[in-house]
């Protein structure tokens, strides 16, 4: 388990086993940035079937993304 600093972004890196790895990024959005991200996500959704075989392809099973609000400032977790 560690937690580093990667550039601006905190990085959590965990291995459960020899099976699963878990990593979790908190990312600040530049402001204005917001409307960009809500259309990838749009686009995502819209693509869903090509989204999930991408993410089989990269041996990924789960994947999730969370839009936080800190002190007025916008992150992508």
């Amino acid at each position: 388990m560690a937690l580093a600093l990667l550039g601006s972004h905190y990085v959590y890196v965990s291995t459960i086993g020899d099976k699963m790895e878990l990593s979790c990024v908190l990312i600040e959005l530049k402001s204005g940035s917001l409307e960009k991200v809500q259309e990838w996500a749009n686009f995502i959704l819209a693509n869903e079937e090509e989204a999930i075989a991408t993410l089989a392809h990269e041996k990924v099973t789960i994947e999730s993304f969370f839009l936080i609000d800190i002190g007025g400032v916008d992150y992508l977790i």
